[in-house]
């Protein structure tokens, strides 16, 4: 066997045992990491991956809207606003606009484009509450976006590989 053979099958051995026990490792982090640290580093990200939809006008439809997210498996929510072209994260508001709940993966696997949003939402796995119009935006939006052109190169490598394994092994 070819040693990059060997250590394709070792990293799928592990990723097998490891992929499982993400959310708990995740969540761990989301209740030792201070709130605000958690919203202003997804702010900046968001902000980043989704620049060039910004510079666009692609979120205007977002404008003074209050999205709520909610990651079920980790019991991490915060909300999410568009106002003055840039996303604003902080603490899940009440009676939001529309309000989105899923699992870790699921969010993972709908941001890369592996799973669609629509086959989540009738399986029942993708919860939206509220606002359908809104919901269908951001859907599309998500749907439009690709982040392997959004992030640095090899960032959107190791997202897409996790997404993979993810997909695989969960």
């Amino acid at each position: 066997m070819l040693y990059q053979q060997r250590v394709s099958k070792g990293v799928d051995a592990l990723a097998q045992k490891v992929i499982p026990h993400l959310p708990g490792a995740m969540g761990w982090a989301a209740r030792v990491v201070p709130d605000r640290l958690q919203q202003l580093t997804l702010a900046c990200s968001l902000n980043y991956a989704l620049r060039e939809a910004i510079a666009a006008g692609e979120l205007d439809f977002f404008c003074d809207k209050l999205l709520n997210i909610c990651v079920k498996d980790i019991g991490v929510q915060f909300s999410v606003r568009y106002c003055k072209h840039k996303l604003v994260v902080a603490e899940a508001q009440a009676e939001p606009d529309l309000r989105f709940s899923a699992s870790s993966y699921d969010l993972l696997l709908i941001a890369t484009q592996k799973l669609d949003p629509d086959m989540l939402f009738f399986q029942r796995r993708l919860e939206m509450n509220g606002d359908t119009e809104l919901g269908l935006g951001i859907k599309n939006l998500l749907a439009s976006i690709e982040l392997n052109t959004q992030l640095p190169p090899r960032i959107a490598a190791a997202v897409q590989q996790i997404a993979g394994y993810v997909a695989r092994y969960r």
